[in-house]
């Protein structure tokens, strides 16, 4: 096979990987409607569902270890085989509910290995200038994954339960196993560096890297509370479902990347971040005050414009002041921002559930408004600096 093709094939078949792998796991996003309709209290769901990023956070500094020696291939097939077999301690009656957080945490880890793998290769083949586009683009496969995972895995899950929800999460790990196997992966070089702690402080203890890195974690914050208290507050106000949140939620990533995505690589990032960081805070308070599913909606467009574009602009960005050799790593330190931010929110957003979980969302959009007001300080200091 000629590097050509072999490049166009990585590509679909990664897609493919990654399209099957974000569906089988952002399935096992509907677990707070399953605990609340077993009677799990609010709090416990969210200290269940914030070991996802726990266990992100856990697995990062191990796969710095791994990401650029090793095949993503390798990697991913192990992901997907443990994505089987980690949901059947769910089926487990337990007595202590939140040793459910374990398997979420091993969920957790999952995920990041996976999102880890496939932005590791993007960074190494996708040239710089594009980076940004080429993520947020390539990211619309799993923006399906995530559409597929919620609109049909709610059916699933309502209509068979929880045993209906691992067969169908199962043939989509199926499906990831297949594409990690047929992706046509050249072997590591062989002197691909390994991590050294100096490597992190040269290329992240830039004062250009915090505010970037700030917003990535307040990114994940905004993730977190949907992912942990969103559907207490839907069942709570009696809308019943949260479909509508999570089909407006990756159209209007879809229709950001493919309308604008071109703007990513050709403005600078404060230009480009501005209107999402914006959104961040106003799906916070669309889903604080929704009492239809028409406010549901308009939080997830919300979420999905701050989203659409941050996600690959920031990435982008790291990526770009970033050498070959640290790319992989880079990655690594993103997923562990975002990672941090929704184990972070759906922690001590329990801390504001008092018979509601209404007040969680309005103190997560005052703590997701000071990105913007950060870059507006930042956007100030610089105008009296000429």
């Amino acid at each position: 096979m000629t590097d050509s093709k072999r490049y166009v094939v990585s590509l679909l078949v990664l897609a493919g990987a990654m399209f099957a792998g974000v569906s089988a796991s952002e399935a096992y996003n509907l677990l707070p409607k399953h605990f609340s309709l077993v009677g799990i209290n609010p709090v416990v769901t969210g200290f269940i569902m914030s070991f996802t990023g726990a266990g992100s956070l856990m697995v990062l500094p191990f796969l710095a270890a791994v990401v650029d020696r090793f095949r993503a291939k390798t990697i991913l097939a192990v992901a997907a085989i443990t994505g089987i077999i980690v949901p059947l301690v769910y089926f487990l009656p337990l007595d202590v509910v939140r040793v459910y957080a374990i398997p979420r945490a091993f969920q957790g880890a999952l995920f990041a290995v996976m999102m880890v793998s496939y932005n590791a290769v993007l960074g190494r083949v996708l040239p710089e200038g594009r980076r940004s586009r080429g993520i947020g683009m390539f990211g619309l496969m799993g923006q399906a994954g995530g559409l597929v995972a919620l609109a049909v895995g709610e059916l699933v899950l309502d209509s068979g339960g929880l045993s209906s929800l691992y067969v169908f999460s199962l043939l989509l790990f199926g499906l990831m196993l297949i594409c990690a196997f047929l992706l046509p992966e050249a072997r590591p070089e062989g002197h691909s560096q390994k991590p050294q702690w100096s490597d992190f402080r040269r290329y992240l203890w830039k004062r250009s890297m915090f505010l970037p890195l700030f917003w990535v974690f307040s990114l994940g914050s905004g993730f977190g509370t949907i992912l942990a208290f969103m559907p207490d507050l839907v069942l709570e106000r009696g809308i019943g479902v949260v479909r509508p949140f999570y089909l407006a939620y990756p159209a209007a990533v879809a229709t950001v990347r493919l309308g604008f995505g071109h703007l990513f690589d050709r403005h600078s990032l404060p230009r480009v971040v501005l209107l999402p960081l914006a959104m961040l805070p106003a799906c916070m308070i669309f889903i604080w005050q929704a009492d239809s599913w028409l406010l549901l909606a308009a939080a997830g467009a919300a979420y999905g414009i701050a989203h659409g574009v941050l996600f690959p602009a920031l990435m982008g960005y790291l990526m770009d002041n970033s050498p070959p050799h640290f790319r992989g790593r880079m990655s690594l330190v993103f997923n562990m921002c975002f990672s941090g931010g929704i184990f972070g929110a759906a922690n001590i957003g329990g801390l504001f559930v008092d018979g509601s979980v209404q007040p969680v969302f309005f103190w997560m959009a005052l703590y997701t408004a000071a990105g913007l007001f950060l870059l507006a300080g930042r956007q100030v200091a610089r105008l009296l600096k000429a």
